[in-house]
């Protein structure tokens, strides 16, 4: 599941369309991957980014 994910951000990172990387940023799970997608999305697509930022505040909380 690790490499599906690590796919998922790679594709984030590099597609130009922004409701596909909104599909393959609600399959991240992991806090680093997050982080990656996060820091690289903030300024770029805010819906992507915000649904990180959810995810990792959750992380963070448990």
């Amino acid at each position: 599941m690790l490499s599906d994910e690590a796919a998922d951000v790679a594709f984030i990172l590099q597609s130009g369309f922004a409701d596909v990387r909104l599909r393959a940023a609600q399959r991240v799970q992991s806090r680093e991957a997050l982080e990656k997608v996060m820091q690289a999305c903030s300024n770029t697509d805010r819906r992507v980014a915000k649904l990180k930022q959810s995810r990792l505040d959750g992380v963070r909380q448990q």
